[in-house]
C-alpha cells in the first residue's frame, strides 16, 4: 500500500485546520477512513479536505501544502470536488424544500377544512334570510320568556343548625 496522500491524524489536522478531536470522531462514526500502523492511524489528506469541506469546517479554495501533485491537477480534482459537493448539497436543500412545501400545503388544507367546518356550523346557526316577521317576533318572544324565569340551580344546598355551626375543613387554610 502507498504512503503517498496519507498522513497522520495529528498531521492533517495541522494542515486542515480541523481538530484532531474532530478528526478522531469522524473516524468512529465512519465518516472518516483510516489505517492503522505502527505509530498510529493515518488518514487520507484529500478525504479529510473532502469532509471538512462538506461541512464546513474547511474553504473549497484550501490547498494541502504538503500535497505532491501538481497544482494543475489540484484545480482539478477541487473543481469535480466541490461540483460534487455543490450537487449534494442542491438535493439536500431539494429535499427539504419539499418536505416544508408538503408541511405547508398539509396545514393548508387542514385550515382550509377547518374554515369549511365553521362556515356550515355558522349556516346551521343563523337565522334564514327568508325569515318572515312572525317568525322572528315568535323567536323574540320565546328568548324574553326564557330570560323572564328565573334560573334554576343545579345544586341544592341544604343549611341545618348543625351544619350552620360545623366548621368545615377547608376553612382552616382560608385564613
Amino acid at each position: 500500500m502507498s504512503d503517498e496522500g496519507f498522513v497522520s491524524i495529528e498531521s492533517a489536522a495541522r494542515t486542515t485546520g480541523i481538530s484532531a478531536r474532530t478528526l478522531r470522531y469522524w473516524i468512529a462514526t465512519g465518516k472518516l477512513t483510516a489505517t492503522a500502523e505502527k505509530r498510529g492511524k493515518r488518514v487520507s489528506l484529500a478525504d479529510v479536505e473532502r469532509l471538512g469541506r462538506m461541512t464546513g469546517k474547511v474553504s473549497s479554495t484550501a490547498v494541502s501544502p504538503t500535497a505532491t501533485v501538481p497544482p494543475s491537477a489540484v484545480a482539478v480534482s477541487t473543481n469535480a470536488t466541490a461540483s460534487v459537493d455543490v450537487a449534494l448539497m442542491l438535493e439536500r436543500l431539494d429535499a427539504l424544500y419539499r418536505e416544508q412545501l408538503d408541511a405547508k400545503n398539509t396545514l393548508i388544507s387542514h385550515l382550509e377544512q377547518r374554515v369549511a367546518d365553521l362556515e356550515q356550523r355558522h349556516a346551521a346557526t343563523a337565522l334564514p334570510a327568508t325569515a318572515t316577521p312572525e317568525q322572528i317576533d315568535a323567536l323574540e318572544a320565546r328568548l324574553s320568556a326564557r330570560e323572564a324565569q328565573p334560573a334554576e340551580s343545579p345544586i341544592t344546598v341544604v343549611t341545618t343548625p348543625e351544619t350552620a355551626t360545623q366548621r368545615v375543613w377547608w376553612r382552616f387554610w382560608e385564613r
